[in-house]
Parts: C-alpha cells; structure tokens; sequence
C-alpha cells in the first residue's frame, strides 16, 4: 500500500516507452477523509497507464475499484459502498500557467490527488442499509393488515 502514488515519467519524456502501465493498490488514511462523510477507503485497486500525447502533453488513463465506507443516512450504521471510477486526465509539463491541464513538474506524478479528487465527486448523498430497509418495509406491510 502506498501514501503517495508516484509515476515516474522519465521513460516517457525520453521517448524510451510510449506508455507506463499502473498497477497497484492504494489506500487513504483516516486523516485524509476528515471533512468528509468516508469512514473508511482501503485496498482500491489503481489500473491503467500513462501515456504521452504530443512533447508536452500527457494523458492519464486509469480504473479504480474498491469499496467505501459511508454512513447510514437513518442509523449511522456503517454501510460498504462500491467504487468504479473510470478517470481520463491531460497533464502537462509546459511552464505557462492553463487550466486546461493539470500541471506536471519535474519527472515525478503524483496521481493520488487525481484520485481523491475524482472519489469526492461520487460520493452519494444519502446511504440507506439494506437491513433496516427490509425492516421498514416489514413494518410498513404488518400495518396495512
């Protein structure tokens, strides 16, 4: 497991390699979910590569799958909540400041943040347990009767 998810581009920026495949597993420590509604992100599995698109220009093109642990909207039971992301980014190395990439410097990528960035933006709003939706629909049902 990893803190950090360093690539090294040297291969690409040299031109030895076309492409530099990632496989790994990552993990995010309890510090790093603070002000978040994650409990918990363990053992996701990071697949992909990254290749280079033109002298500058980068693309970074990964899987990752793994579960999260979120709250119960109802109980505050934890609830294990699969993760599938599928996440295409251009990075560069030019000096100028665009937003149009995000920004590489020096011969080391760190593509945990891309990660993080992208797992935020899926986090649902609301997480019910399954158990305590049979509960509610048992209930519900016995007081038709």
């Amino acid at each position: 497991m990893v803190r950090t998810l360093e690539v090294d581009i040297t291969r690409l920026v040299s031109n030895f390699t076309d492409k530099i495949k990632i496989n790994t597993m990552i993990n995010f420590k309890e510090q790093e979910l603070v002000n978040t509604e994650i409990r918990a992100l363990k053992d996701l599995l990071v697949t992909g590569y990254l290749s280079k698109s033109s002298e500058h220009i980068y693309n970074l093109n990964i899987n990752v799958t793994g579960s999260m642990v979120l709250p119960c909207t109802l109980t505050s039971e934890d609830i294990i909540y699969p993760l599938s992301l599928s996440i295409n980014e251009i990075l560069s190395d030019i000096d100028e400041s665009s937003e149009k990439y995000l920004k590489i410097n020096g011969n080391m990528v760190d593509i945990k943040p891309i990660i993080w960035q992208n797992i935020v933006l899926v986090v649902p709003n609301k997480v019910e347990s399954t158990v305590y939706k049979a509960e509610s629909i048992k209930v519900n049902n016995m007081s038709d009767k």
